[in-house]
């Protein structure tokens, strides 16, 4: 049987957080600064492997900051498992200049969370140690997310609401195009969502009057979109701008105007399959203006198959049917 009890008084949170080994990456990455002040106490029956901890933790920002840290204030209440490696989270709050965070749960079962932030780059550490590859959005305005995480920090599984505002998807280069960051007015989506799988549920996508409406699942490598994930998925896209999603989609096919289309797509990123409904607007293709064009479509790969297809400019009218590569 055995105590001890620990008490700590303006221990500076950005010195105990450099001095993290490499099993924390990415927290001994990011740059918090606050004076921690609290009391640990850790009780144990015959084996102090059978430990439990209980940790009473504030945070308060510093009188001064150096270049790049960000302050915070964080209130901490937990009991920690010793044997089990298990932390239960009483409460969990931390505020900075453009974050806010609660949290309470239990760690390795779930977690519940309410996060919002005007400014990600107060996480970059985070960020860049789930998309080493670079993140697929770039977030100008304001990202939330309502919800429960469970698993480890390497191993996270999320599920619940995210909204974006402002922001733009990166769409990776091609060899007939570089790449190029397509802009969003706002994102509501239910997910559930891992290092390999993404589901999106009631997904709405704005810019200006147009919207898209995503429900399926994505397949993930790391956390990102790689050219064999697979695909399952319902699109329904009102008032678009043809070019910029046909861009988004990796297409760099010459077509403009407004777009509306109702598609069920699987397959893979590289090869994607689909059918559905498409029509445009005051629209082109390649150089030829209409004023209307309407077609069933089925997609396989590159090569789009057009059923039903009319097309109107001006007092001229055609039907017909075809390939597109």
């Amino acid at each position: 049987r055995g105590n001890i009890a620990i008490k700590a008084k303006n221990l500076s949170l950005a010195e105990l957080l450099s001095s993290l080994g490499q099993n924390f990456r990415p927290e001994n990455k990011l740059k918090f600064a606050g004076n921690i002040t609290g009391n640990t106490e850790v009780q144990w029956k015959q084996s102090f492997d059978y430990a439990q901890a209980r940790v009473v933790a504030d945070v308060s920002p510093p009188s001064n900051l150096r270049n790049g840290q960000v302050p915070l204030t964080s209130g901490v209440r937990a009991n920690y498992d010793f044997r089990s490696g298990d932390m239960q989270l009483s409460e969990l709050s931390a505020s900075t200049p453009g974050t806010q965070l609660h949290a309470s749960g239990t760690l390795t079962s779930s977690v519940k969370i309410a996060f919002s932030t005007s400014d990600l780059q107060e996480w970059q550490a985070v960020i860049s140690q789930l998309f080493p590859a670079g993140a697929p959005l770039v977030v100008h305005g304001r990202a939330v997310f309502n919800g429960t995480a469970a698993g480890s920090s390497s191993n996270v599984s999320l599920n619940g609401n995210v909204q974006l505002r402002d922001f733009a998807a990166i769409v990776h280069a091609t060899a007939h195009a570089r790449e190029r960051q397509v802009h969003w007015d706002s994102l509501s989506a239910d997910v559930q969502a891992s290092s390999t799988n993404l589901s999106l549920h009631n997904a709405l996508l704005r810019r200006e009057d147009a919207t898209v409406k995503l429900n399926g699942t994505v397949g993930l490598v790391g956390w990102s979109v790689a050219p064999e994930s697979p695909l399952r998925l319902r699109v329904d896209i009102q008032n678009a701008n043809a070019d910029e999603m046909g861009n988004f989609a990796g297409y760099d096919h010459q077509f403009s105007g407004k777009l509306s289309a109702g598609l069920q797509l699987s397959g893979t990123r590289r090869n994607p399959e689909g059918q559905g409904n498409i029509s445009l607007v005051n629209g082109s293709i390649r150089g030829q203006t209409f004023d209307s064009a309407n077609a069933v479509v089925a997609l396989q790969g590159s090569q789009l198959t057009i059923k039903d297809f009319s097309f109107v400019r001006g007092q001229t009218r055609v039907a017909g049917s075809g390939n597109y590569n």
